[in-house]
C-alpha cells in the first residue's frame, strides 16, 4: 500500500512537472538554427549516482518546489575546475501543422560523454527512451559527425520532454541547437572547409620539412616533424575531426588520443628546446630543467591520468600554460645571448612559438574562469596548432639556410686550407732551416760567448714557436669544440706571462685587467685566438708602445679586446685583415708571420660561434675583439 501511494506520488510530481515546464517549450518552428538552452532545466549530479529515471524524478521534484535551475545565458558553465556529471530535461513543440524533422546537434566537439532521451507514454507510464547519434555504427572513413548529433522528429502540434546527461572532464555547458537538414548541412560544408584548410597547413609545412630531412642534418628537425604530428593530432580532437574521420572510436577515447597528443607535443618540445637553443653547452641549469620537464610529461603526466582521470586535462591546461611560459622566457634569453644574425632569426621565430602558445593557454585558462562563448576558445586552440606548425616550419627552413651557409663556409675552409698546406713546404722550410743554422752555430761557441749563446738560444724558441703556431692553426681549423665553463683570468694567464717576456723584449708596456669571469668555452681554441691577437699586437707594435687586454661591456655583450698603438690600418686594410695571407705594409720592416694569424682567429671565433670586431686607424693603433659567454661572475 505504501509502495502503491509513493508511486501515485512520483507520477503526480511527473505530471505537474510536465505541465510547468510545458509553459515554455523550445518553439520549432521555420528557423534555421534555433537555440535550446532557454528551454533547459538543469540539475548537478556531483556523486554520479542518478538514472534517467531517478534524475527526472528530481527534476520534478525541483519544479514542485520552484527550485529548477535554469541557464541564465547561452554560455553559462557549471561546476568547479574539476567538473562532475549534469543533468538536464527541456520540452520541444513542433508548432506547425505537419510532422517535421530536425537535427539536433551539441556544438562541443570536445565533449566526452553525452546522451539524449526522450519521453514516450506506454499504458499511462512515462518511459524514457535513449536516442542513437547519427554516426552510431558508422565504420567508414569520414563518415561521421563533428560534435554529437541526433534526429529528433514530432508530429504536427506534437509536444515532447527530453533529457541530457553531460559527463566527461570538460566544463558542463549546453551549446544545444536545433536545426534544419539544409542549414545543417550547409553548416557542415562550411565547417570541415574550414577546418581542412587549417589543418592543411601542418601537413604541408611537415611535408616540405621533410623534404628538407636530408639537407638539414640537424637534430631538431625529426624532434620538430614529431611535435607537428602530436600539434595534428590535438588540432583534430579539437575540432571534432578526429571523430568524424573514425567514427568508431568513442568520443571519449578522442579525449585520451588528443591529450596524449598534447602530452607528446609538450615533452618533445621540451627536448626540441635543449637541442635549439643549445642549453647543454649554453645553459646547463636550464638543459636540466628542460630535461626534467620532457620527463615529466612524457611519463608522469599519463602516469596521473591514470591514476587521477578527472584531473588530466586541467594538469594539462595548468601545466602547460606554466611550460610555455619558461621556453619563452628561455627562447628570449638565447635571443638576447646570441648575436649571430642568420641565429637570432630562428631564435626569434622560436619566441614568437612560445609566445602564441602563452597566449592560447591564457586564453582557455579564462574560458574555464569566464563565460567565454565554446567557439572562441575551440578556434583560439585550433588555430594556434597550425600557427605555430608554420612558425617551427620557418625555423626550420632558417636552419636549412644556416646549415647550407656553413658547409659553404667549411668548403671554403677546405680551399684554404689546401692553400695552406701547399704554401706549408716553402714557409716552413725557412723556419726550420734557420733553426739547424743556428743550432750548429750555438755549437760552434761551446761556451766562449754566454750572451751571444742566449741570443741563439732566443732566435731558436722562436723559430719553434712560429713552427708550432702555423701547425696549431692548420689543425684547429676545422675541429670541433670542445666547450668548458674555465675561469678566463686563469686561463689567460700563460698568454700574459709569455707576451710579457716578448713585450719586455722591444721595450713594450704590456697592461692586463682580470675579469674575474666564468666563460663557456673550448679552452685550446680561445688560446690560439688570443696568442694570435697578442702575437699580432706585438709585432705591430714600436718600441716604447703600449699593449691593453682586458674584457669590456658594451651593449649587452661582453668583449674580450686587445688594444695597441701600433702602426694600425687604413679602413679598407682592416676590412681585408680576416683573409688568408693578407699583409699590409712594409712586410720587411716586420717580416714574421705568413698573414694567416687574424684569419684563424675568425676561422676559430666561427667555430665558436662567437661574433668578432675590429677598428684601427693608422699610425694610431688597432682594437681586436672577440665575443664571450659568461656563465656568472667569480
Amino acid at each position: 500500500m505504501k509502495a502503491r501511494l509513493l508511486r501515485l506520488m512520483a507520477c503526480a510530481a511527473l505530471l505537474y512537472a510536465s505541465l510547468s515546464f510545458g509553459q515554455t517549450p523550445a518553439q520549432l518552428g521555420l528557423e534555421d538554427r534555433t537555440p535550446l538552452w532557454i528551454a533547459l532545466q538543469t540539475l548537478p549530479d556531483a556523486k554520479g549516482q542518478f538514472t534517467v529515471d531517478t534524475a527526472a524524478a528530481a527534476m520534478a521534484q525541483q519544479t514542485v518546489t520552484g527550485n529548477a535551475e535554469t541557464l541564465p545565458s547561452q554560455d553559462h558553465a557549471y561546476g568547479g575546475w574539476i567538473p562532475y556529471p549534469y543533468w538536464a530535461q527541456m520540452r520541444l513543440v513542433n508548432n506547425s501543422a505537419v510532422q517535421q524533422s530536425w537535427v539536433v546537434t551539441f556544438e562541443s566537439p570536445t565533449q566526452d560523454g553525452i546522451n539524449l532521451w526522450q519521453s514516450t507514454l506506454q499504458s499511462s507510464t512515462q518511459i524514457w527512451q535513449r536516442i542513437a547519434e547519427l554516426d552510431e555504427g558508422c565504420t567508414g572513413l569520414g563518415t561521421g559527425q563533428l560534435f554529437p548529433t541526433w534526429r529528433v522528429t514530432l508530429a504536427a502540434g506534437e509536444e515532447r520532454s527530453f533529457l541530457i546527461r553531460l559527463d566527461g572532464h570538460n566544463k558542463m555547458r549546453f551549446p544545444l541547437f536545433a536545426m534544419r537538414d539544409d542549414a545543417f548541412a550547409l553548416q557542415q560544408r562550411g565547417l570541415s572547409f574550414g577546418i581542412g584548410f587549417v589543418l592543411a597547413i601542418p601537413l604541408v609545412v611537415m611535408l616540405f620539412v621533410l623534404t628538407l630531412f636530408r639537407s638539414a642534418a640537424d637534430k631538431s628537425v625529426p624532434l620538430f616533424l614529431v611535435m607537428v604530428f602530436a600539434e595534428f593530432v590535438g588540432a583534430n580532437w579539437i575540432s571534432g575531426q578526429l571523430h568524424a574521420s573514425l567514427p568508431w572510436l568513442s568520443r571519449e577515447l578522442c579525449g585520451w588520443i588528443g591529450l596524449g597528443g598534447y602530452a607528446l607535443l609538450l615533452g618533445f618540445s621540451s627536448i626540441h628546446a635543449q637541442v635549439f637553443l643549445q642549453t647543454r653547452q649554453q645553459n646547463p641549469t636550464a638543459h636540466a630543467l628542460l630535461g626534467a620537464l620532457a620527463v615529466g610529461w612524457l611519463f608522469f603526466l599519463p602516469l596521473f591520468a591514470y591514476l587521477r582521470p578527472e584531473a588530466a586535462r586541467l594538469s594539462l591546461l595548468l601545466g602547460g600554460i606554466a611550460h610555455a611560459l619558461i621556453l619563452l622566457v628561455l627562447a628570449c634569453q638565447g635571443y638576447r645571448r646570441n648575436k649571430l644574425a642568420d641565429a637570432k632569426t630562428y631564435l626569434a621565430i622560436f619566441v614568437a612559438v612560445w609566445l602564441v602558445y602563452l597566449g592560447s593557454g591564457v586564453f582557455y585558462l579564462l574560458y574555464r574562469m569566464l563565460a567565454l562563448p565554446v567557439y572562441s576558445t575551440l578556434m583560439i586552440n585550433f588555430v594556434q596548432g597550425s600557427l605555430v606548425a608554420a612558425l617551427l616550419g620557418c625555423a626550420v627552413s632558417v636552419q636549412v639556410v644556416r646549415r647550407k651557409n656553413q658547409v659553404e663556409q667549411a668548403a671554403e675552409r677546405a680551399l684554404d686550407r689546401n692553400q695552406l698546406y701547399a704554401a706549408a713546404h716553402h714557409d716552413l722550410w725557412q723556419p726550420i732551416q734557420s733553426i739547424g743554422l743556428q743550432v750548429a752555430a750555438l755549437e760552434g761557441l761551446a761556451g766562449s760567448n754566454p750572451e751571444l749563446a742566449r741570443q741563439y738560444q732566443r732566435s731558436i724558441h722562436s723559430a719553434v714557436n712560429h713552427v708550432h703556431d702555423f701547425v696549431e692553426g692548420l689543425l684547429h681549423i676545422d675541429m670541433p669544440p670542445n666547450l668548458k665553463e674555465v675561469d678566463l683570468d686563469a686561463l689567460l694567464e700563460p698568454l700574459v706571462d709569455e707576451c710579457r717576456l716578448l713585450a719586455a723584449q722591444k721595450y713594450i708596456s704590456f697592461t692586463v685587467r682580470p675579469s674575474h669571469l666564468s666563460i663557456s668555452t673550448d679552452p685550446a681554441l680561445l688560446q690560439r685566438i688570443v696568442r694570435n691577437l697578442l702575437s699580432n699586437a706585438s709585432r705591430y707594435t714600436n718600441a716604447g708602445g703600449r699593449i691593453l687586454i682586458g674584457v669590456r661591456h658594451e651593449r649587452g655583450q661582453l668583449w674580450l679586446m686587445v688594444y695597441d698603438n701600433g702602426i694600425g690600418m687604413t679602413d679598407a686594410q682592416a676590412g681585408a685583415s680576416f683573409e688568408a695571407f693578407a699583409r699590409f705594409g712594409d712586410t720587411s720592416r716586420v717580416p714574421e708571420g705568413m698573414g694567416i694569424g687574424l684569419y684563424s682567429v675568425k676561422r676559430m671565433a666561427q667555430q665558436l660561434d662567437l661574433p668578432t670586431r675590429m677598428s684601427s686607424r693608422l699610425r694610431k693603433g688597432t682594437a681586436i675583439g672577440i665575443g664571450l659567454i659568461p656563465t656568472h661572475s667569480l
